[in-house]
């Protein structure tokens, strides 16, 4: 049965550094998938975006 680690904090908190590291702690067992959610993606007529994070190393699932 698939497994999954939600990972919740705020702004500029680190979590994508913790996903990253998680991800190479598990690849050895298990194919990881990274989904990242951000309230800006699913409020519509949002007229501002956040800051587009450093490009991680792992493969990372988008939503837009």
């Amino acid at each position: 049965m698939p497994q999954a680690l939600c990972l919740a904090g705020p702004t500029a908190s680190g979590k994508t550094a913790v996903a990253l590291a998680f991800a190479r702690a598990m690849a050895h067992e298990r194919v990881v998938e990274i989904v990242s959610v951000d309230s800006a993606l699913v409020y519509r007529g949002m007229t501002s975006a956040p800051p587009s994070p450093a490009r991680p190393s792992a493969p990372r699932w988008r939503t837009t």
